[in-house]
């Protein structure tokens, strides 16, 4: 079991501020924090490199999947049969979903047993292949039956992508600490961006950005073995077309994070103006870390120290929308987050997730046999 730290309310706010604005300098981020920068700079060292503990954020680089081709982000969510997942190993059982460059996030919760799988697709055709292809592996070996089997799908163009990746408005809320004027930019937006003319070298870089979200300038230079002015010129480029942006994930459990809820709540039939009402009274009181929305349902992922919390909120988040007579079926899931295993995560597959969205034409999927 990871034990949970005390933090300072010096820590709560640098956190707080490098989640907020990840891409900023040491002096504007204390600025909007109200801190003096030695002050911000020492805590922020303590957090990302902590002596002899492992660090509370973790930095990470997402890719602009839009911009790379994507047309498709995919959520399952699995009841697994416990009794055949103990006669297979984990590594075996998961390994075969880690050859595919389009799954970006596998875990599982041992008890009860269940699976989370992320997809991230060119078109459908790529995502039917690798769901077919595990969904029939897990059958086989009776891993799960079809009735306990739950997906969503999210088209990049037409659905919504509100948050992805998002803890500064949750740990903001939780901890009490008001960060003026957060960033709200929309990654999965910048289909007019032109890569074409990106060359080789520039690819390499770009990779090695996702590859490596802790390098530097200087280190960059040294893996490529290229001068810095280049790497600098190729670097400000990418974010000057928003082709990525740097993320901090926090590590929650340590963090004090208990339990992680995933919810849909049904949104068919409805006008836009009550739909987008229960949008802003789910992002009120679950101040989600995630948050997507199809033609018929707003999913979203959030964080709560324990199950009193989580009653808590839902309380008043179902007492808001009793009071403006809106459907109240909230179906959830609720997560240990202690008692996740994580077999591959974003920071593990962004790299491999490129290649594959920059293979436009000619490129097949590898089948699980």
């Amino acid at each position: 079991m990871t034990v949970s730290i005390k933090l300072s309310q010096n820590q709560k706010q640098v956190i707080v501020g490098l989640l907020s604005y990840p891409m900023s300098s040491d002096s504007f981020i204390a600025e909007k924090l109200g801190v003096k920068r030695s002050t911000f700079a020492t805590v922020k060292k303590k957090i990302l490199e902590p002596e002899g503990s492992s660090p509370l954020l973790y930095p990470i680089n997402v890719p602009n999947f839009r911009v790379l081709g994507a047309e498709l982000f995919s959520l399952t969510i699995a009841k697994l049969n416990s009794k055949a997942l103990a006669t297979i190993s984990e590594s075996d059982a998961f390994e075969r979903l880690q050859q595919l460059y389009n799954v970006v996030k596998t875990s599982i919760e041992p008890s009860p047993s269940r699976a989370l799988v992320i997809l991230i697709n060119r078109n459908y055709t790529d995502f039917t292949i690798v769901h077919h292809s595990f969904v029939h592996y897990y059958l086989d070996f009776k891993l799960l039956s079809p009735t306990d089997l739950t997906r969503y799908i999210i088209s990049f163009p037409s659905g919504g992508f509100y948050r992805f990746l998002q803890y500064s408005e949750a740990l903001a809320n939780i901890w009490e600490i008001k960060v003026p004027d957060p960033p709200t930019v929309p990654i999965f937006n910048g289909t007019e961006v032109d890569i074409s003319q990106i060359s080789p070298l520039g690819w390499q870089v770009f990779d090695s950005l996702i590859r490596f979200p802790n390098a530097t300038i200087v280190d960059l230079c040294q893996q490529l073995s290229k001068p810095r002015n280049t790497i600098t010129r190729w670097v400000k480029k990418f974010q000057s077309l928003n082709l990525y942006q740097q993320r901090y994930i926090p590590d929650l459990t340590t963090l004090g994070f208990n339990i992680q809820l995933i919810a849909t709540v049904s949104i068919q039939g409805l006008e836009k103006v009550d739909r987008e009402k229960i949008r802003t009274l789910i992002q009120q009181y679950f101040s989600p870390t995630d948050l997507f929305l199809t033609y018929d349902k707003i999913i979203f992922f959030s964080i709560f120290h324990d199950y009193y919390d989580l009653r808590e909120v839902e309380g008043r988040f179902f007492g808001e929308m009793n009071r403006f007579n809106l459907p109240s079926d909230l179906n959830k899931i609720v997560m240990s987050l202690d008692n996740i295993i994580s077999l591959k995560d974003y920071k593990e597959s962004f790299s491999s997730l490129v290649h594959y969205l920059r293979e436009q034409e000619g490129y097949l999927l590898k089948q699980i046999s």
